[in-house]
């Protein structure tokens, strides 16, 4: 069953972002969109928005494939995804993204949890997989 409210797929989305390194990469990617963006609104000039999408995109795919080792979910999930991109940002520029990941106490899901009904995680759940 596939995620169908944004508050669902927050803590998925938060749980497919790991490794602080992939997280990273997504600060970078998401800053140097924002700031392409400010540069074509003030130069008026086109090219800055194709620079701000391939920013945005390229270095965040390649962590999801080579640092996170998963799908990135802006295939399926297109524009919650580029909010919630934003919203992490601003989480961590605010100091307030490593209590969220704590708050929504994330366990590992991959892409194929978005095809199955979703499950509650509780640490019970967390001792019976192991």
């Amino acid at each position: 069953m596939p995620i169908e409210t944004y508050a669902q797929f927050w803590p998925f989305y938060l749980s497919q972002h790991r490794s602080a390194a992939t997280r990273n990469v997504h600060f970078i990617g998401t800053s140097g969109f924002l700031a392409l963006i400010i540069v074509a609104a003030i130069t008026r000039s086109g090219w800055p928005l194709l620079l701000a999408v391939l920013t945005f995109y390229i270095p965040a795919w390649f962590a999801h494939f080579f640092i996170e080792g998963n799908r990135p979910a802006s295939w399926r999930y297109p524009s919650w995804s580029f909010v919630s991109d934003v919203r992490m940002l601003l989480l961590w520029l605010t100091g307030g993204l490593s209590a969220e990941i704590a708050r929504l106490d994330n366990s590992p899901m991959t892409s194929a949890d978005l095809d199955r009904p979703a499950e509650r995680d509780t640490p019970a759940r967390r001792m019976d997989d192991r």
